[in-house]
């Protein structure tokens, strides 16, 4: 939730400033200039890209602001504990434990296992997994990197479609033409605004999320990679431990073993 919040106070910060220096917030939500940089922005990366990456926006949005990441210690004790299973009782008795796993990732790499492929093997399918995955990340996160670089370009069209609009009508009464040309840099703002504080953002949470669920992904690769080549439970952990921090580790030096 650490992205809405961020964006929320983003929102506070900035127009809260502009009400302290005396402006008025409701002046600055002006329709023109919002569909000039939000409907502009969007266009051009509906332009530029397949529909059924630009229609997974909204839910790209949503898991941005609800995503929660694994928590390893639960993972790496599934994991070796699998491993002890595997150990003690051969590869065969896992097919008992494939019902109670929810990661249709492990589920795959343990039926590879079960199966007698080797190391090699469970590699090559995961790795092209991984591949496939990241290339469908990077896809989405690009999605609000280039919405960031349209936003503001688009918001400075806004602005000089209104400033001729403004000029147009100099002959009007000088306070209300200050008054348009002050309207006019709201599109500008709003350009701004959009990348920021929520395109970027959201792109760079997106980025965060790639690299946690591959982090994940690797765990549960080389896990599976140890329980095919009958690697001792004890190793298997030391490596999954690795992933982490040296001052991490100490949380997940013991697990609960089955």
């Amino acid at each position: 939730m650490n992205t809405l919040f961020g964006i929320i106070l983003g929102i506070i910060i900035v127009f809260g400033a502009f009400y302290w220096e005396g402006g008025n917030v409701i002046s600055l939500i002006i329709g023109p200039s919002l569909i000039v940089v939000l409907g502009g922005s969007l266009v051009a990366v509906y332009s530029g890209t397949f529909s059924k990456y630009f229609f997974n926006i909204p839910s790209l949005i949503k898991k941005s602001i609800t995503y929660q990441p694994a928590n390893p210690s639960e993972l790496i004790t599934q994991l070796v504990n699998l491993s002890i299973k595997a150990k003690k009782e051969g590869l065969l008795k896992l097919e008992d434990e494939l019902k109670k796993i929810d990661n249709i990732f492990l589920k795959k790499l343990l039926l590879l296992c079960i199966d007698g492929n080797k190391k090699e093997a469970i590699d090559d399918i995961a790795a092209s997994e991984i591949n496939h995955l990241s290339d469908r990340h990077n896809a989405n996160i690009e999605l609000f990197r280039k919405l960031g670089a349209y936003s503001p370009t688009l918001g400075i069209i806004g602005t000089v479609l209104a400033l001729i609009n403004t000029l147009a009508s100099a002959g009007d009464d000088p306070s209300l033409l200050i008054k348009k040309i002050a309207f006019a840099f709201s599109a500008t703002l709003w350009g701004i605004f959009f990348a920021n504080l929520i395109w970027f953002p959201i792109a760079e949470k997106l980025t965060r999320i790639h690299l946690d669920e591959i982090r994940i992904m690797q765990l549960i690769v080389d896990a599976c990679e140890g329980i095919a080549e009958n690697q001792n439970p004890n190793s298997i952990h030391s490596k999954l431990i690795s992933y982490y921090p040296l001052e991490e580790q100490q949380k997940y030096l013991r697990i609960k073993a089955i």
